[in-house]
Parts: C-alpha cells; structure tokens; sequence
C-alpha cells in the first residue's frame, strides 16, 4: 500500500477546508495530537479529541491536501504541534525515509534512517514516536534510530539486528518504538535478550531483559498500570509477557499462546490491542488464524 493512501485519509479527518490544489495554513488545536502508534495510549481511543467532524459531508470530506512524494510503506502518519511525520521508502527502495510536513503539505525534511527488509512486503512499517523533540524509529531490518525533529539530523543509531542477534518471523521487524521516560524500547527477540530499553538521549543500552528464546513477532508492546504497577506488556511468536520497566525482569508472567493457534508459528501474532479503560486485557490476533483474547488475573501481584 502506497502510504500516501493513508495520509489523505488522516488530512480528510480534520474539520477545516481548502479548495483541491489549494493549501490553507492553521494553528492547530490542542487536542490535535497523535504523537505515535494508534495514539498516545497504543490503544486506538481517540474519543477525547476536539474538533473532529461529527458528520461527514454527504459528498465526503473536502480534500486539505495531497503528496506522493512519501514512497512506499504501511506505517501511520503522526501529527505534533505544527508538523505531521511520516515514514516511507526512498526513490530507489534502498532506504527507510522520514518525512515531516508542515500543515499546510510543505515538506521540511526527508531522512533516510535505516535499511528495509528484503523479504516479503519490504516496504516502511514503523510509524514514528515523537517524544520531546525527537523521533524515534525501527526499519524493517532492525535499525533503531532518533532524529532531531527541529532539523531532521540523526541524533543516535543503533544496527539493533545484528547488536542484540534478533531473529524474526517471514517478514523481518515491524516494530514502532515505545518511549517513556528516558527509555527507548525494542523487542529483538532471540537468543541473547527479548527486549531492550535503549537511553532515549544516546541510545545506550539500559537494561536487557533475558531470552525466553522466541522469534519477535510484529505486535507492539505497551505500557501500562494495573493495580498500582507498571508494566511493558508485549508479545514474541509464541508467548506473550509482562516485563519489570525498571529492571527488565521478565518474571511478571508470562505465557505461551494455545498449541492450537500455532499452526504457523512462523507467522507470528501481528496485533494486540489494549481494551479501555481497564487496560487489563488484550486481543491478541493474526491476519490468518484465529485470535486469543485474555485477561490479567485480578488477584496479579509482584
């Protein structure tokens, strides 16, 4: 899918008008802001925001504006502040890029950061975590990086494939980075760890969780709070787990998924989804077989 696809779809949401080839600047409201994957609680909820269209036109929303000169990719475009960022493939698909665009559809900076899959569906899937002035992101063979979002320079980068050994599924690493506090969090899988947390200012290493010896696979871990605790919630190809944020234990629990469901572990789990406003339980599903959906136990402590 070619991502401008997506874009058009993101700039059709807001309440605002301008003629087709016509670009009109704003201010944007407060509210207006998606600073990462499915929103700043990775759970698709954007209930709170203002000013959005309670109604569609009949003949649909009016078009701001449009660009195909984004490549290719799957991720999501993000809007903070004055600036949308997106990511996608360079001209000659040998680069990851990202983009950031004024409101108004003026392109600020491209920067290539990283080296896409080879394999099957080798397009962009991270979609950016703006946090605190930088962007953080994960090409499909592991590269994780944080560029300055004032002037699009590479802050740090780390080759997080080969560094942490990763191993992964048919379609290599398709990961979006979650950020919190000074933490920078990647899921290599493998032999040697699980999951990273990465300094969000240099990008050394601040704690490694053990391997339970499991492929990544392409869910997106989340942070949550559940009976008074943090916890990076995440999934491997086959297990799904609670992680210390502070130390990188993996010891919280963790679980495989049913025998039944793994019929192609090769495939992996390819999404989970935190249910509001508990934050407690997730369906966990692939684009093939059947879902898991499970809770945490109410009686859960550590």
């Amino acid at each position: 899918m070619n991502t401008s696809i997506k874009f058009m779809a993101l700039c059709a949401l807001m309440t605002l008008s301008c003629t087709r080839g016509q670009t009109q600047s704003f201010k944007p409201e407060p509210s207006l802001h998606f600073d990462g994957f499915r929103g700043p609680n990775r759970d698709g909820n954007f209930s709170d925001e203002k000013g959005l269209l309670k109604q569609w036109p009949e003949a649909g929303p009016q078009l701001l504006w449009e660009t195909e000169a984004i490549g290719k990719g799957y991720s999501s475009p993000v809007v903070v502040g004055d600036r949308l960022y997106v990511t996608g493939m360079s001209e000659d698909q040998s680069q990851e890029v990202l983009h950031a665009f004024s409101l108004d559809g003026k392109l600020i900076y491209s920067t290539p950061y990283g080296k896409p899959f080879k394999g099957s569906y080798p397009e962009t899937r991270t979609t950016p975590t703006i946090n605190n002035g930088k962007a953080y992101v994960i090409s499909g063979m592991g590269d994780v990086v944080c560029i300055n979002c004032k002037d699009g320079k590479i802050v740090w980068n780390i080759d997080g494939l080969n560094t942490y050994a990763s191993t992964t599924g048919n379609w290599g690493t398709a990961e979006c980075p979650l950020v919190f506090d000074n933490k920078v969090i990647y899921s290599p899988g493998g032999n040697q760890t699980t999951v990273v947390a990465l300094n969000k200012d240099t990008g050394k290493e601040i704690w490694k969780s053990p391997s339970i010896n499991d492929k990544r696979n392409y869910t997106q871990p989340a942070l949550i709070n559940y009976k008074g605790k943090k916890q990076i919630v995440g999934g491997s190809c086959n297990y799904y787990y609670g992680i210390n944020p502070e130390t990188g234990e993996i010891g919280l629990w963790h679980q495989h998924h049913h025998p039944q469901t793994c019929r192609r572990p090769q495939e992996c789990f390819s999404c989970m989804e935190q249910q509001r406003p508990q934050h407690s339980s997730w369906w966990l599903r692939s684009h093939r077989w059947r879902g898991l959906w499970f809770q945490l136990d109410q009686q859960f402590q550590w």
